[in-house]
């Protein structure tokens, strides 16, 4: 909101002066004219929201018509199933004192791929350094998110009723609306998800959190006030009904494996129930606002924070990297059951995650530690040593059964990884400890990472693109030196992928 700026008040001399008098009522006026003034500005913040915001009554009373509407039985399209990655069992191992190639490669890539546009959350109205915790003197129920304690107010809902035949969903969707509860409740869950710094998909899990606190009896329940509390804050879910009750579906901007599916138009929605999602399901064609809502953003926008006071913390140890000094980093335990829930991604969007405090506070310094004093080159030498030694290699079928990518923080969590484990982790340390650019080497069944120096003449294997000289870094390739190439990709072209 703009300042407001006092006028200058215009002064009419009268016969050369004013009366003491007439200037002590004049600075009486003023002074109540600006109070006024001040607190009709507070009364305009106080009120004011934002568009989607002032909107959702509007958006509540067609959504709820499309409710009572017609409920028809879509097609439940089967999981696609995470790709799996053919990796060696062990990883290649660089010939001791092995040279730079005689002739090395200058790669210019046939295919650069760009990181996707970013999708922009709805603005809504957030609190002024918004806790965990409500107000003193108001009644409040605990509700425990990833062993974080929080608070949201005391609140008293009926469970929904319906009838298989007969919906009229609408109208639970209306109930809900009117009680004087639900608007707190809304700013409950923003409030919260800002002091937690939770992502699109933790908040989901937030809103589902405070649902089965609210409705610790009924699923159905959970589900509808899951969906309403979603649609309320920007996010584009519907509702789907089996037999057994009822389940939220939600539209992703990103694909997720191994998870079912219904189609509505153009547009796909997962199935947020795994067990329901065997069973026939049924929706409406109606959207909550389809022009003011967004999809889930699968890749975080940002970390969450939980209570640093309940975190159980894991050590690491270097001392696998025996060729220096060891040191330990210590990573929160429940950051990772955070990671461990979250929705598989394909390799190239771990890269665009934001890291977490915990990395920059207990994961970064003894890197930068590690490297204090040494040449930008040499440096970069050593976390890529680090990065090929301090590790165990282990596929992810062997390890997990499935395929899986780390969060740079979880390789100090789990017992091994795996190439594109080790070069994500490598490019972000470069990248935050650095600040140089580093583009993903994608080959047939490996991943790989160039490094941008700013040196043209720095020996070795490299990547040209748009007039930069990116020197190949291989994480996996154990014992290699930079400038590099395992010796199978020699002679391949690998798919260069731009953070």
């Amino acid at each position: 909101m703009k300042r407001l700026h006092r006028p200058k008040p215009a002064v009419f001399l009268l016969c050369g002066m004013l009366s003491v008098a007439a200037q002590a009522q004049e600075s009486d006026w003023e002074k109540a004219f600006w109070q006024r003034a001040k607190e009709h500005a507070e009364a305009f913040d106080a009120t004011t929201r934002s568009h989607f915001e002032k909107m959702r009554s509007n958006f509540n009373a067609e959504y709820a018509e499309a409710l009572n509407g017609i409920w028809k039985e879509y097609q439940v399209i089967a999981p696609t199933p995470r790709p799996q990655r053919i990796e060696p069992k062990t990883p290649p191992v660089a010939p001791k004192e092995a040279l730079l190639p005689e002739k090395p490669l200058n790669v210019v890539p046939e295919k650069v791929v760009l990181p996707p546009p970013v999708v922009k959350p709805i603005q809504l109205t957030i609190p002024d350094n918004p806790c965990i915790t409500v107000a003193q003197n108001v009644p409040s129920m605990k509700v425990d998110f990833f062993e974080t304690i929080c608070e949201i107010g005391l609140y008293s809902f009926e469970p929904i009723s319906y009838n298989q035949d007969r919906l009229l969903l609408g109208d639970e969707w209306k109930k809900l609306e009117s009680n004087e509860n639900t608007g707190k409740l809304i700013d409950d869950c923003v409030r919260l998800r800002e002091a937690l710094s939770l992502c699109d998909m933790g908040y989901l899990w937030l809103c589902e959190t405070i649902s089965a606190r609210i409705y610790p009896q009924s699923k159905d329940s959970q589900a509808f006030l899951t969906a309403y509390l979603m649609n309320q804050t920007g996010y584009d879910v519907k509702l789907g009904l089996t037999r057994k009750g009822l389940t939220v579906l939600m539209h992703t901007d990103l694909p997720l494996d191994g998870q079912y599916s219904i189609m509505f138009s153009d547009t796909k929605y997962f199935v947020r129930d795994k067990e329901l999602a065997l069973l026939p399901i049924r929706s409406y064609e109606g959207f909550y606002a389809p022009s003011e809502t967004i999809p889930l953003r699968i890749v975080p926008d940002r970390m969450p924070k939980l209570d640093p006071k309940r975190i159980s913390p894991v050590v690491y140890s270097s001392k696998q990297w025996s060729s220096e000094p060891e040191f330990q980093v210590t990573v929160s335990k429940h950051e990772m059951e955070f990671f461990a829930d979250y929705p598989w991604m394909s390799w190239e969007h771990y890269i665009r995650a934001p890291l977490s405090d915990n990395f920059r506070n207990e994961v970064l310094p003894p890197m930068r530690e590690m490297v204090s004093g040494l040449s930008t080159f040499d440096g970069v030498r050593k976390l890529l040593s680090f990065v090929q030694f301090g590790f165990e290699y282990m596929t992810d079928n062997d390890q997990y059964g499935h395929e899986k990518v780390n969060f740079p923080e979880e390789n100090f969590y789990y017992p091994a990884n795996d190439c594109e484990d080790r070069s994500i982790l490598f490019a972000t340390l470069v990248r935050e400890i650095y600040g140089l650019d580093v583009v993903l080497l994608h080959y047939p069944n490996h991943l790989s990472t160039a490094v941008d120096f700013g040196d043209p003449t720095i020996k070795g294997d490299a990547i040209s693109l748009d007039g930069r000289h990116y020197v190949m870094c291989d994480p996996t390739y154990i014992g290699a030196r930079i400038g590099m190439t395992m010796d199978q990709y020699r002679g391949v072209m690998p798919e260069v992928y731009r953070q």
